[in-house]
């Protein structure tokens, strides 16, 4: 039998509302998860990972993660890091991103359409 263990790491999420102008689509957010005692600490204490929601469908799509941090740090600190990561992402390629998740998403739609019998739109 395989052994596991439960990871005892603190988290916690914030939720960026895009505006769609930056986005490129409506109703887009970025998903911000922090933790605390990262298993790898040669790479930095925190980690960050970033994910994203748009238009409804409820689905979010990973988009990337960074260590950072050389010890632990206050929640402003935090923050700040990770706002600029955020800004980053939008800055960067956050377009992009936001128009593959909504073609991917379609598509499945649609898949899921035909095998209930719908028809394509």
């Amino acid at each position: 039998m395989d052994m596991f263990t439960i990871e005892n790491r603190a988290c916690y999420t914030r939720t960026y509302l895009i505006p769609a102008e930056l986005a490129g689509a409506n109703d887009v957010h970025v998903i911000a998860e922090v933790k605390d005692s990262n298993p790898y600490p040669q790479d930095g204490f925190y980690t960050l990972d970033l994910f994203l929601e748009a238009e409804g469908y409820g689905m979010r799509t990973y988009v990337g993660g960074y260590p950072f941090g050389a010890g632990q740090m206050r929640k402003e600190q935090i923050d700040a890091v990770v706002d600029s990561h955020v800004q980053g992402l939008v800055d960067d390629s956050l377009r992009g991103i936001v128009l593959c998740y909504l073609k991917e998403n379609k598509a499945v739609e649609e898949m899921y359409a035909q095998q209930d019998g719908g028809e394509q739109k």
